[in-house]
């Protein structure tokens, strides 16, 4: 799969070493697929916002949520995409809190 993007935006980069991170925690496939899922529409809603991964603090995550939840009800919650913020984080790539 590497080298391949299934989706766009400033987090499409990171989809195969976010796969890594999540199958060194135990994830199931099925739960890597959801998580992933999960990262290309935060990724896809931050091109909308014209948000680079310095740009993605606590208030933008939850205008993100917001939307989600618009269209979503699974992993619709500011706890849901804490595992993604984790995942950015340990890279420096997501803003600190």
């Amino acid at each position: 799969m590497s080298g391949v993007r299934f989706f766009d935006g400033p987090l499409a980069a990171v989809e195969g070493d976010f796969r890594a991170y999540l199958e060194g925690l135990g994830y199931t496939e099925l739960s890597i697929g959801l998580r992933v899922r999960l990262l290309a529409h935060l990724s896809q809603w931050m091109a909308t916002e014209g948000l680079a991964l310095g740009g993605l603090d606590e208030a933008a995550v939850e205008r993100f949520v917001a939307v989600r939840q618009e269209t979503h009800v699974d992993l619709a919650r500011v706890g849901d995409v804490e595992r993604v913020l984790e995942f950015l984080r340990s890279g420096q790539l997501a803003r600190q809190r």
